[in-house]
Protein backbone atom coordinates (compact mmCIF):
# COMPACT_ATOMS: atom_id res chain seq x y z
CA UNK A 1 0.00 0.00 0.00
CA UNK A 2 1.42 3.33 -0.88
CA UNK A 3 0.13 6.47 -0.01
CA UNK A 4 1.25 9.94 -0.78
CA UNK A 5 -1.44 12.30 0.91
CA UNK A 6 -2.84 11.83 4.51
CA UNK A 7 -5.93 13.97 3.47
CA UNK A 8 -7.30 11.08 1.91
CA UNK A 9 -8.24 7.22 2.93
CA UNK A 10 -9.08 4.72 1.17
CA UNK A 11 -11.03 1.38 2.36
CA UNK A 12 -12.04 -1.72 0.39
CA UNK A 13 -15.03 -3.91 1.06
CA UNK A 14 -15.42 -7.38 -0.58
CA UNK A 15 -19.16 -7.59 -2.04
CA UNK A 16 -20.33 -10.37 -3.93
CA UNK A 17 -19.66 -9.21 -6.86
CA UNK A 18 -15.68 -7.48 -6.70
CA UNK A 19 -15.37 -4.90 -4.29
CA UNK A 20 -16.55 -1.64 -3.02
CA UNK A 21 -13.73 1.25 -2.48
CA UNK A 22 -14.81 3.86 0.08
CA UNK A 23 -12.51 6.84 -0.42
CA UNK A 24 -13.07 9.86 1.74
CA UNK A 25 -11.08 12.73 0.80
CA UNK A 26 -10.21 16.50 1.98
CA UNK A 27 -11.12 18.04 -1.58
CA UNK A 28 -12.99 17.13 -4.67
CA UNK A 29 -10.95 15.80 -7.71
CA UNK A 30 -10.79 13.23 -10.13
CA UNK A 31 -8.46 10.32 -10.38
CA UNK A 32 -7.86 7.30 -12.73
CA UNK A 33 -8.59 3.66 -11.31
CA UNK A 34 -6.47 0.95 -13.01
CA UNK A 35 -6.43 -2.83 -12.07
CA UNK A 36 -3.53 -5.18 -13.46
CA UNK A 37 -2.72 -8.69 -13.28
CA UNK A 38 0.11 -9.70 -12.08
CA UNK A 39 1.75 -9.83 -14.86
CA UNK A 40 1.31 -6.37 -14.84
CA UNK A 41 -0.53 -6.19 -17.73
CA UNK A 42 -3.51 -3.75 -17.66
CA UNK A 43 -6.81 -5.67 -17.27
CA UNK A 44 -9.64 -2.57 -16.65
CA UNK A 45 -9.26 1.22 -16.57
CA UNK A 46 -11.88 3.70 -14.99
CA UNK A 47 -11.92 7.58 -14.74
CA UNK A 48 -13.73 8.56 -11.18
CA UNK A 49 -14.36 12.17 -10.22
CA UNK A 50 -15.23 12.12 -6.56
CA UNK A 51 -16.38 15.01 -3.89
CA UNK A 52 -14.65 16.23 -0.61
CA UNK A 53 -16.15 13.77 1.99
CA UNK A 54 -16.84 9.91 1.64
CA UNK A 55 -17.16 8.59 -1.77
CA UNK A 56 -18.20 4.93 -2.73
CA UNK A 57 -17.06 3.22 -5.91
CA UNK A 58 -18.07 -0.72 -6.90
CA UNK A 59 -15.04 -2.31 -8.77
CA UNK A 60 -16.33 -5.67 -10.62
CA UNK A 61 -14.58 -8.33 -10.77
CA UNK A 62 -11.78 -8.38 -13.54
CA UNK A 63 -11.78 -12.28 -13.01
CA UNK A 64 -10.54 -14.57 -10.52
CA UNK A 65 -7.46 -14.68 -8.76
CA UNK A 66 -5.08 -11.59 -7.34
CA UNK A 67 -5.04 -8.10 -8.60
CA UNK A 68 -3.42 -4.86 -8.08
CA UNK A 69 -5.64 -2.18 -7.74
CA UNK A 70 -4.06 1.55 -8.46
CA UNK A 71 -5.51 4.73 -7.98
CA UNK A 72 -3.66 8.02 -9.06
CA UNK A 73 -4.26 11.63 -9.62
CA UNK A 74 -2.68 14.44 -8.87
CA UNK A 75 -2.37 14.45 -5.16
CA UNK A 76 -3.17 10.94 -4.69
CA UNK A 77 -1.49 7.73 -5.35
CA UNK A 78 -2.61 4.34 -4.12
CA UNK A 79 -1.87 0.67 -5.00
CA UNK A 80 -3.48 -2.10 -2.80
CA UNK A 81 -3.66 -6.15 -3.76
CA UNK A 82 -6.85 -7.62 -3.74
CA UNK A 83 -8.00 -11.19 -4.26
CA UNK A 84 -11.32 -11.24 -6.49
Amino acid sequence: MDDEVATSDIRFLRTPTGYSMELTSAQAGGAELQIYDVMGRLVKHYPITYFEGVNNFEIPSPGRGIFLVSIRSQSLVHTEKLLF
